[in-house]
């Protein structure tokens, strides 16, 4: 499977996924934008409330946060927006 994380988030990542008692895996061979939106999708069809580390931009791409937020609000969501003073992307 590949992910595009940094060695050390990749680890980190492993170990949280360790931790899970069930884990859903969407059916993509690789990452790219039309997994991540469906992955938003997944998320944001699961939850009543929602909170997203965004800066409040437009997606770099599509299935970006901005569009789990925008996909969210349209289906009714709480959504709670976490960024951080100072922080850039």
């Amino acid at each position: 499977m590949t992910h595009r994380f940094s060695a050390d988030d990749l680890s980190e990542y492993e170990n949280l996924l360790a931790l899970c008692s069930s884990i859903e895996v969407l059916d993509f061979a690789a990452p790219s934008e039309a997994a991540f939106m469906a992955a938003g999708e997944a998320v944001v069809g699961r939850c009543q409330v929602v909170i997203a580390v965004w800066d409040g931009l437009p997606a770099a791409g599509l299935g970006g946060t901005a569009d789990a937020v925008a996909m969210a609000r349209e289906l009714g969501r709480t959504v709670i927006v976490v960024w951080p003073t100072g922080v850039t992307r």
